[in-house]
């Protein structure tokens, strides 16, 4: 076994009692949104020595991070953009009118990379489309076939996302009649007519 040494002579309580008011606290982070839309975004991060903007505009095609001091330009890649939006360990950015990306996490920056990286995906960010977080691509099948539907479906049922599978399924829940039905179900047979609420 080894032994530990304790010198009682070099360290002394004293050492340890210190101000914590005046004591040097870590360079806090501030970030702001500078621009939102629908599908474009610009978000500023501030630290005392720092100032940096992610430019994010899906409408024109460009993503990149400025330096606001120096006016240095880099493109947005994963590694730049994991480092930008590090701090937001604990909490979120609320994107109010962004559509593709209700709210900015750290952990959101694979899901802009793969949107922004991918043309369809970003054509349907520019017809206010909502895409999936899970899966990015679920839809990219639906969007193809028909843009002008799917469009129309995503606005009047933007709280459905857009189903898959057989069309049997896809029709029912287009039009929502598996709500719809669910309730009457049991009135439709004969041997419930008499039930109460069913109105015959």
């Amino acid at each position: 076994m080894s032994e530990t040494n304790t010198s009682t002579a070099a360290v002394s309580l004293k050492d340890y009692i210190i101000d914590l008011d005046g004591a040097k606290q870590k360079p806090s982070v501030a970030y702001e949104v500078v621009l939102e839309n629908n599908t474009d975004f610009i978000l500023r991060r501030q630290t005392q020595k720092v100032q940096k903007e992610l430019v994010i505009l899906v409408s024109q095609g460009l993503y990149y991070i400025r330096d606001c001091k120096n006016g240095a330009i880099d493109p947005v890649t994963i590694g730049n953009l994991r480092s930008f939006l590090r701090d937001l360990k604990d909490s979120y950015i609320d994107l109010q009118q962004v559509n593709w990306l209700g709210a900015l996490f750290k952990e959101s920056a694979e899901f802009i990379i793969t949107v922004t990286g991918d043309a369809v995906l970003t054509d349907m960010c520019r017809h206010n489309v909502p895409i999936s977080h899970d899966e990015p691509q679920k839809h990219v099948q639906y969007w193809e076939q028909n843009k002008r539907l799917f469009t129309r479906v995503a606005q009047l049922f933007p709280e459905m996302p857009p189903p898959a599978g057989s069309i049997r399924t896809v029709s029912r829940s287009f039009f929502g009649l598996r709500r719809v039905m669910a309730p009457t179900r049991r009135c439709i047979l004969p041997s419930s007519w008499f039930v109460p609420g069913c109105g015959i």
